[in-house]
C-alpha cells in the first residue's frame, strides 16, 4: 500500500520498482551502444521519463515493461547515435549492433530479442551469424605455420 502522506504521487511510487528493476539493464544497454558517460545516463534518464508518462496514462503494463525501456532506450540511442554520427564504415551496421549489444552485452535470450525488435527468430540467428563472422574477421588469426608443428 503507497505511503499516503508520501507527496509523491501512488504512480511514481509504483514506478520506482521499475526503475530499480531495469535501470541497470537500460544503462548498460545505451553505454554499450554510445559509450559509457553522460549522453548514455542522459538516454537512461530519457527512457525512463518516457515510460514513466506511459506508465501514468495506464498505457504500459507490467508484464511489457522489459521489452518497452529495451524499446525505448534504443529509439533514444538510435536518435543520439544520428545526430552524433558514432558509426564508421568499418563497424557493423546499427541494426548489427542492436543484435548484438543485446545478446552478447545484456545475454537476453533469442526470442525476448525477437520481440524487442520485432524480427523472427531465422532473421535474427543469421543476423547474429554475420556478426560473429564479422567479429572473427576483426581478430588476428594465428598462423598456418603455428599449426602444423603440433
Amino acid at each position: 500500500m503507497p505511503d499516503l502522506l508520501s507527496p509523491q504521487p501512488a504512480a511514481a511510487a509504483g514506478f520506482e520498482q521499475y526503475i530499480r528493476e531495469y535501470s541497470g539493464g537500460v544503462l548498460a544497454l545505451s553505454s554499450i551502444l554510445l559509450g559509457k558517460g553522460s549522453e548514455a545516463e542522459r538516454v537512461t534518464a530519457g527512457t525512463f521519463n518516457k515510460l514513466y508518462v506511459l506508465y501514468c496514462k495506464g498505457k504500459l503494463k507490467a508484464a511489457d515493461f522489459s521489452v518497452e525501456a529495451y524499446r525505448e532506450c534504443i529509439l533514444q540511442c538510435t536518435k543520439s547515435a544520428k545526430s552524433r554520427n558514432l558509426r564508421t564504415s568499418k563497424e557493423l551496421s546499427w541494426d548489427d549492433q542492436l543484435v548484438k549489444a543485446l545478446w552478447y552485452g545484456l545475454l537476453l535470450p533469442l526470442p525476448e530479442i525477437g520481440t524487442i525488435l520485432g524480427k523472427s527468430l531465422p532473421a535474427l540467428k543469421a543476423q547474429l551469424r554475420r556478426v560473429r563472422e564479422h567479429t572473427a574477421g576483426l581478430k588476428p588469426l594465428r598462423s598456418q605455420a603455428n599449426l602444423s608443428i603440433v
